[in-house]
C-alpha cells in the first residue's frame, strides 16, 4: 500500500508475518526485534539513523497478540534518502541472517526485557494488566512465567535462525506515506 500526501520525508511500515503470543518462537522474534531496532543500541539506529544518517527514526516490534501477527520495522526517512535508507535496512536484515548476532548483544537484550517486566509490575494496575493480557490473549495468566522460560532457553543460533525464516521479503506487507 502506498499513499501520497502532503509530508516531507516517507514514514513506513514493513510487515513480516509472524505466529501468535502462544507460538514457541515468540520469545525469540522479541529478541531479534529488541537487537535489530529496539532503542538506541540496536543496529537499525546505530547504522542507518546514526551513522548513515539516512532515518530520523526507526524500529522494529514482534507484534504478537493471541492469533499470527506482524514482526515491524518501520519508521521516518528523509525524501532525499527514502530509497537509500530502505536499502540500508535490506542489508541490515541480511547482515543479522547471515552473521548472526553477538552474545553480547543477546544478553543485553534479555536483560532489558526482563528488566521491562519487572518495571511494568511496580504497581497493581500493573500487576493487573499483566494478569488480564496473558489471560485473555494466551488463556492462562500464568504464560508469562513459560515465556521468560523460553526466554532464557533462546540462543544467537536461534535468533539467526528466526531472522532467516521470518524476515524474508515474500513474507512482507508493506505500508508507505510518501510526500
Amino acid at each position: 500500500l502506498v499513499h501520497a500526501m502532503p509530508i516531507e520525508g516517507s514514514y513506513f511500515d514493513l510487515g513480516f508475518h509472524i505466529p501468535g503470543l502462544k507460538h514457541s518462537d515468540v520469545a525469540g522474534l522479541d529478541i531479534l526485534s529488541h537487537i535489530l531496532g529496539g532503542g538506541e543500541s540496536s543496529r537499525l539506529e546505530q547504522v542507518v539513523q546514526e551513522k548513515k544518517g539516512l532515518a530520523t527514526s526507526v524500529y522494529a516490534a514482534a507484534f504478537t497478540p493471541k492469533d499470527p501477527c506482524l514482526f515491524f520495522i518501520g519508521g521516518h526517512l528523509p525524501e532525499a534518502s527514502t530509497e537509500k535508507g530502505l536499502e540500508a535496512i535490506g542489508v541490515e536484515i541480511r547482515r543479522l541472517q547471515e552473521e548472526g548476532v553477538t552474545l553480547q548483544e543477546l544478553e543485553r537484550t534479555k536483560a532489558s526485557i526482563k528488566s521491562s517486566a519487572i518495571y511494568e509490575k511496580e504497581t497493581v494496575e500493573g500487576v493487573a494488566k499483566k494478569l488480564s493480557f496473558f489471560e485473555g490473549h494466551a488463556g492462562d495468566y500464568r504464560f508469562e512465567e513459560r515465556y521468560y522460560e523460553q526466554l532464557e532457553q533462546v540462543s544467537a543460533e536461534k535468533v539467526q535462525a528466526l531472522a532467516r525464516q521470518y524476515l524474508q521479503f515474500d513474507n512482507l506487507s508493506a505500508a508507505f506515506c510518501i510526500p
